[in-house]
């Protein structure tokens, strides 16, 4: 994950609420941060790093239903782990004294504004790799060919 030196302007940061994978599955407040291609939490604001994972082939799907504030983050970094969170943590991050940290905001980030940045960020990190334009164009073509390999190798297994 990036280093604590780099100090580069976050995308979005805030609380979130975060399941454990216990076998209870309880929800964390943890403050979040999207920066340098990576979704970083803490247990409080400016508290140590927790945890990171790099937004790289990361799928972000937000759910339906409810309060509309859930969503999910799985990645194929690392071993494939899927975030269950939720935005709806404005009772939680007001208990834990966080409302100093709002600063001229009205509201904490709802759902939609985290999908939305962490698709951002996953596009410019991606894009950010790539030291030419001809590079980047090569590396969708073989993104497209690896897919096209894979889709027929499926066809011929569903043909047998």
């Amino acid at each position: 994950h990036r280093s604590s030196a780099a100090k580069t302007q976050a995308r979005l940061s805030g609380p979130l609420l975060k399941k454990t994978k216990s076998w209870h599955g309880r929800w964390q407040l943890r403050w979040f941060e999207i920066c340098d291609g990576h979704l970083t939490w803490r247990s409080a604001p400016g508290a140590a790093v927790r945890g990171s994972v790099e937004l790289r082939g990361m799928k972000v799907v937000q759910r339906a239903g409810g309060t509309g504030m859930r969503f999910s983050l799985s990645t194929a970094s690392g071993k494939e782990k899927v975030y269950e969170l939720d935005a709806d943590a404005s009772a939680a991050a007001c208990a834990a004294r966080w409302d100093g940290e709002r600063r001229a905001r009205q509201a904490w980030p709802e759902a939609a504004a985290w999908v939305q940045a962490l698709e951002q960020e996953f596009i410019l990190h991606r894009r950010s790799r790539f030291r030419s334009q001809d590079e980047h164009v090569q590396a969708i073509a073989e993104e497209g060919r690896n897919l096209l390999r894979e889709a027929m190798a499926l066809i011929c297994v569903g043909r047998r």
